[in-house]
């Protein structure tokens, strides 16, 4: 059975009936939720949800709108992946890359492995996010911080001495940034 401490999710139509038990039964397994409503007859629901989220012990916020509008599916998503479909999706053919070329390579006694280190605290991640963002991704990671270069350089050197046996992975060391 997975592990759901500490994922996210977003429930749409959380206030109340299914949605709200879907809401609080997340919550009962360690999610975080955001708990949609769609108008202010449904806030106080959403409230009382809220409310009960959080006495499970996890974060909890609510998210009003109409979703049968494009811009507000829009807005809804914009606080949660602001970019991240795109980034994921062109980080996605590295992950089949690299199970590939393990295949292809083993005969050889070559591993193939890649490493995720999400969020960097480099010059060029300053360069391309608003001091929001970087606070933002920086509390997504133990420690409320990003994967600095020290992080990830012993790993790279593990795998390619003692962890040769480890091949084909994906390995996402960025302090619990993104999870499996």
């Amino acid at each position: 059975m997975a592990n759901l401490v500490g994922r996210s999710a977003v429930v749409a139509a959380g206030a109340k009936n299914l949605g709200g038990l879907i809401s609080t039964t997340l919550a009962e397994k360690g999610v975080n939720v955001a708990v949609h409503y769609n108008s202010a007859a449904t806030e106080p629901d959403a409230d009382k949800t809220v409310a009960a989220v959080q006495d499970a012990g996890v974060k909890a916020m609510k998210v009003q709108g109409d979703l049968t509008k494009p811009g507000n599916v829009t807005a809804l998503l914009a606080a949660f992946t602001d970019g991240y479909s795109t980034y994921a999706g062109a980080k996605s053919p590295v992950e089949h890359f690299t199970r590939a070329a393990a295949k292809e390579f083993a005969a050889r006694g070559i591993s193939v492995n890649n490493v995720a280190p999400g969020p960097m605290d480099t010059p060029f991640f300053y360069g391309e996010e608003t001091p929001e963002r970087v606070e933002f991704h920086k509390s997504q990671a133990i420690g409320n911080r990003l994967t600095r270069i020290e992080d990830i350089a012993p790993l790279v050197v593990f795998l390619a001495d003692e962890g040769h046996w480890v091949t084909g992975q994906t390995i996402f060391a960025n302090g619990g940034y993104t999870t499996r």
